[in-house]
């Protein structure tokens, strides 16, 4: 992990920087239209682009972690701010994109509690969260709401659940670790 010093922004940092403000120039076009695609796809691209980056340029490090992160916190936020008044959701569907904001909200919580930072993961099962959450825009037109969001709240809510363990029984803080099965749990005795 690299150390800054001079203050500057890299490219992967300036990557995740423009997919804060693609996911805001997303309020302003009309959903699942051409234009929104366009966008959420380069939003989607530069969330795998900028990770990718900082690893093979070795320049990841935390500030480039938050900055990540938060450009997919902000994704997500717009995403639902543009979706949910355009589709036609069911009362169970708003409820468990509720308990998973919950469910995550605490983890994040517990992991400053336990950690003094955000503790804002990078699981094998995030990544598949994200994936999910990329694609799902681009097939709305070919599946059923109801199925799709039962496949992607399932998989989210177990993503949550298994950040909130790993940062209740970790010893450790680690953004980078792969899954609950890899960390390492505190002592019990």
């Amino acid at each position: 992990m690299s150390s800054r010093t001079d203050g500057r922004l890299d490219l992967p940092d300036i990557l995740s920087l423009s997919r804060m403000v693609g996911s805001v120039l997303l309020l302003f076009t009309t959903p699942l239209s051409l234009l929104f695609l366009i966008v959420y796809a380069y939003c989607c691209v530069t969330d795998v682009l900028d990770g990718f980056l900082a690893r093979r340029s070795g320049t990841n490090d935390r500030t480039g972690q938050i900055l990540d992160s938060t450009a997919d916190i902000v994704l997500t936020i717009c995403l639902l701010a543009c979706l949910i008044p355009f589709l036609p959701w069911e009362s169970w569907m708003i409820t468990w994109i509720a308990v998973i904001a919950v469910i995550r909200i605490v983890s994040l919580g517990i992991g400053v509690a336990r950690f003094g930072q955000v503790a804002l993961l990078h699981t094998y099962g995030n990544k598949l969260s994200a994936l999910m959450r990329y694609i799902a825009p681009f097939i709305l037109t070919m599946v059923d709401l109801g199925d799709l969001m039962l496949v992607l709240c399932t998989i989210t809510t177990i993503t949550s659940l298994e950040d909130l363990a790993i940062n209740l029984g970790s010893k450790e803080m680690d953004s980078d670790v792969r899954s609950i099965f890899s960390c390492g749990w505190r002592d019990r005795s």
